[in-house]
């Protein structure tokens, strides 16, 4: 990140050069491998309001990790005019990080970024139109009739800032990524996605596949981003519990919305992850 943050202790703070929103970093720390230790405490899910987080409210406690369930939930909610739906934190609040993660990777090729359980978000389409370098967005989820909404709206965005940029919708599950060529993103953005896996009946095992899924995805170098609501103390231990990492917390703080956290997890060694 450019600039010389101000420390104050253990915080943090950021030049608002990073973004038009303030960050502050809570922590940075060395995660080990040392097996899951149970530590998974349910985030409160709070979504933006419109005609998919009503539906939303439905399922908020059972089946989150069902394909049905979010094809009911889209095929439900679907409504004119049509209108993104955001977990948490939407593109606005967020552009000034994602773009200042992608800029510090150095490649000479375009980089790749995979958006994993993208439902109707406006993150991926809007980074594909409005990132001033070449950049190819893969938006990934399991419901195809989420995808099939995306894909109607892709003939009204506006033509890319840069030309070589692509924007790609691939049905697929999140917990076998293996269509995907191993380590070949730089960066991928999880906004509520883990944190739905999380309210799964099954001990985490959901969210654990598909984090070692996604890490082993990263490039050398690369970095995931996780947005979620959930508390540093709880979430970085559950991390820790599943990689060899650094991970860096940052509280995202907006006019807004208060109570947000991004996770931005950079792996120290490939082989790690199980």
């Amino acid at each position: 990140m450019t600039g010389s943050p101000v420390k104050y202790g253990r915080k943090v703070i950021v030049p608002k050069s990073i973004g038009q929103e303030d960050f502050s970093i809570l922590s940075k720390c060395q995660c080990r491998s040392d097996g899951l230790n149970g530590l998974l405490k349910v985030s409160g899910l709070c979504v933006s309001e419109n005609s998919v987080s009503i539906v939303l409210a439905d399922y908020l406690f059972t089946d989150l990790q069902k394909q049905t369930t979010w094809d009911t939930i889209y095929q439900r909610s679907q409504g004119q005019p049509f209108q993104y739906f955001d977990w948490f934190l939407g593109y606005s609040s967020l552009r000034g990080l994602i773009l200042q993660l992608l800029q510090d990777m150095e490649s000479e090729a375009p980089l790749k970024l995979l958006d994993i359980g993208c439902g109707t978000s406006e993150l991926g389409p809007r980074l594909y139109c409005e990132c001033p370098f070449p950049l190819h967005v893969y938006c990934v989820d399991f419901s195809p009739i989420a995808l099939a909404i995306m894909r109607a709206q892709f003939s009204l965005l506006p033509l890319p800032v840069s030309p070589a940029s692509q924007l790609h919708f691939v049905q697929m599950d999140i917990g076998n990524l293996s269509g995907f060529q191993q380590q070949s993103f730089d960066l991928i953005l999880d906004k509520g996605t883990l944190d739905a896996l999380l309210r799964a009946d099954d001990g985490g095992e959901a969210a654990r596949c598909a984090l070692t899924q996604s890490l082993g995805m990263l490039r050398p170098g690369g970095s995931m981003l996780q947005i979620s609501d959930e508390d540093p103390d709880v979430r970085i231990v559950w991390l820790e519990s599943l990689c060899l990492a650094t991970v860096t917390a940052l509280e995202v703080d907006t006019e807004k919305n208060a109570g947000y956290f991004a996770y931005i997890i950079k792996p120290t060694s490939m082989s790690t992850w199980r």
